[in-house]
């Protein structure tokens, strides 16, 4: 029984590390949040998706809408 409760608390204690690790990469996910932008901003300019507007009002339309 008691082995059980050390394996709790082991899983406890690696799962805060891991979360408080990930929490202190902020700048992991602002990296990743550019690269989504500049994959997007890509597929607009060569064709494979279509907008309607045009900077802050700029929208993706879906395929069976027309443009």
């Amino acid at each position: 029984m008691m082995e059980m409760y050390f394996w709790l608390f082991f899983t406890a204690v690696v799962f805060t590390v891991a979360g408080y690790s990930m929490k202190k990469k902020k700048h992991d996910t602002e990296l990743v949040l550019k690269a989504i932008d500049a994959t997007i901003e890509k597929l607009i300019v060569e064709g494979y998706l279509q907008t309607r507007g045009s900077g802050d009002n700029l929208e993706i339309v879906k395929h069976t809408d027309k443009v």
